[in-house]
This record gives C-alpha cells, structure tokens and sequence, in this order.
C-alpha cells in the first residue's frame, strides 16, 4: 500500500491513543505539589486512591500534615534557578550519581536507536546472504523481535523488586547479556538465528531501558528529581543524534553499527556496578 497509508494509519492511531488518555483515563495529580499549594485535604484524598489502588493497608489523614503558612508564589529569578540547580552537583556522592545517569543516558541514547532504528537493514543484509532477502522476511522479522522486546522490562520489574538484584545488578545483568546477544549478532549463519538474535536482544535492549528509565528519578532525592530527570533525558535525546550517522558512516551492510551498540552496552553495564545509589526492592 505505501508510506503514506503507513504513516495514516500510525498517526491516526497516535491520534486515538491520545483522545483515550487525555479523554477516559484519568490521572491523579501529585500529591507534593498539592500540599506545596496549601491544598491538603486533596493531597490526603490522592495519597488514599494510590493506596487502595496498590492494595496498601496505609491511610494517611489531614492531621499527619504539618500545618503551615503556604506561599504559592512561582520562582521568576534566573539566579534563583540557577541556585536550585547547582544542588544537582553539591556534594562528591551526588556529582558522582549524576555524572553515572548523564553517562548511561548518553550511552543508551546512541545504542538503542543504532539497534532498533535500523534493525530492517540488518535484517535485510543478513537475509542476503541466506537468501530470504524479500520485504515480507524483512518485516515479519522486524514485527516478531518487536513483540518479543515488549516482554522485556516485565522482567524487569521482578528484578529491581527482587532483594537480591535491585537495580545496580539488574542493570548490569541485562546491560551484559544484551551485549553477548549483540556480538553473537554479527555471526549469525541462517536465518533462524538471524531472527532468534534479533528476538533477544530487542528483549534484554528494552529490559535494561526499564531499568535506566525507572532508576533515574528513584535515585535522585525530592528536590533534584524534575530537573535531573528532565536533564538526564534530554542528554539522551541529544546523544541519540549521532546514531544516524554512526549507522551511515559505519555502513549498515556491515557489523560496525551493531559492534557500536555492543560497546555501549558493555560500558553502561559497567557504569552499573559503581553507581552510588541503589534502589530499595519494593512488595507488590
């Protein structure tokens, strides 16, 4: 059918999606910010809704708040914000924190797009050479390994709220086996493993992004968190920049791209082990 009808049928979908979460789902607001407003009958009320949701015995009532004279005046001053941000880097342990995310971001903002982006060239160049090199193989590869990846960060969940992994060994489990999956990547001999490879490392890919995405803003203390987080991520949107041409200049008939990715992969796993923060393992 086409590009086009492709990117009709992508937009309209983003379209719906987007009607269903702005429309019928409903969100409940922050309850921090709702007592920096002066508004803590509502914060009680939230804080309540999230506890029955998550089957919480907890219940938190209006007179566990201290009472005080709220001012809802907005900070206007460039120096004041200025201020606000230096405590990101006050201090060796936090400057240490917040050189690791900027690291991990950066790294798996060049290693994911370099993979998943162009995944149907790899696929394609592999194909080749067995000689399955139609769009059909290309795409229905494409679709499996995709669908394989969604399973990825459930794994995940159990890891980082298991006592025994958490977050520091659950990112360099996954950052170290979605690197062996890389490398075996480049060897691949049939179609089969074409496919299989490409499977486990959009998984074990997807499951270390979890990781990454979720351990950011746990890692950061109250006050630091929208901006690190908001900074950390737009490190990551940058630095994804170059995977365009890491991929045009490596050549993606080849496998310097996917050798990039592995390194990258191999890095963040070791910037896994000496991150100063590691997340407490939580109950269901």
């Amino acid at each position: 059918m086409g590009w086009r009808y492709l990117y009709i049928t992508i937009g309209g979908l983003c379209l719906i999606m987007a009607a269903i979460r702005a429309f019928v789902l409903s969100t409940l607001e922050s309850p921090r910010w709702l007592v920096s407003c002066g508004r803590v009958t509502e914060a009680v009320d939230v804080l309540n809704k999230i506890a029955a949701l998550n089957k919480s015995n907890y219940a938190a009532s209006v007179d566990d708040f201290v009472r005080m004279e709220v001012s809802v005046e907005q900070t206007k001053s460039l120096s004041e914000n200025l201020k606000r941000a230096k405590r990101l880097v006050t201090g060796g342990k936090q400057i240490w924190l917040v050189t690791c995310l900027a690291l991990l971001w950066m790294l798996i903002g060049i290693a994911y797009p370099l993979y998943t982006v162009f995944l149907p060239y790899y696929l394609a160049s592999h194909g080749a050479s067995f000689g399955e090199s139609s769009n059909y193989t290309t795409y229905r590869d494409w679709t499996v390994s995709s669908v394989v990846g969604i399973f990825g960060p459930f794994l995940s969940m159990w890891m980082v709220s298991n006592k025994w992994f958490r977050s520091k060994k659950s990112l360099f489990i996954t950052a170290a086996i979605a690197a062996i999956f890389s490398g075996a990547f480049t060897t691949v001999r049939n179609d089969a493993q074409n496919l299989a490879f490409s499977c486990m490392i959009n998984f074990w890919l997807n499951a270390l992004y979890a990781i990454v995405y979720s351990y950011t803003p746990q890692s950061l203390s109250v006050e630091n968190r929208g901006l690190g987080n908001g900074l950390a991520m737009a490190l990551g949107r940058m630095s994804s920049l170059s995977a365009p041409f890491i991929a045009t200049f490596g050549d993606v008939t080849s496998p310097v791209p996917i050798f990039v990715a592995c390194g990258c992969f191999v890095i963040m796993g070791l910037i896994g082990l000496v991150l100063p923060v590691d997340t407490e393992p939580f109950s269901y």
